[in-house]
């Protein structure tokens, strides 16, 4: 799912990337994964395109060192109520 979310957090335009996921349909785990792809997506990507973060892959950016991976950003309200909710979904 990491590589699904940072497919769709590319800096491309929508009508010409497509993201395929396929499966065998065996289990309902892929669903749910894609479910909450989606989810993390609409409020994900663009907390990532406002603050221009590096690290899109959610996984990575919440296990990297808190304080280096937000550095520029400390003291800033709006940014911690965002990286929050962010964290809440994640």
């Amino acid at each position: 799912m990491n590589t699904v979310i940072s497919a769709m957090s590319l800096d491309y335009p929508s009508d010409k990337l497509a993201v395929y996921l396929s499966d065998d349909g065996g289990s309902y785990v892929t669903l749910h994964a894609v479910r909450e792809a989606w989810k993390l997506q609409d409020c994900g990507v663009p907390f990532c395109r406002k603050y221009e973060l590096r690290i899109r892959c959610p996984e990575s950016y919440f296990s990297a060192d808190k304080e280096s991976a937000d550095e520029k950003f400390i003291g800033c309200s709006e940014f911690a109520a965002d990286r929050q909710i962010i964290e809440v979904i994640n």
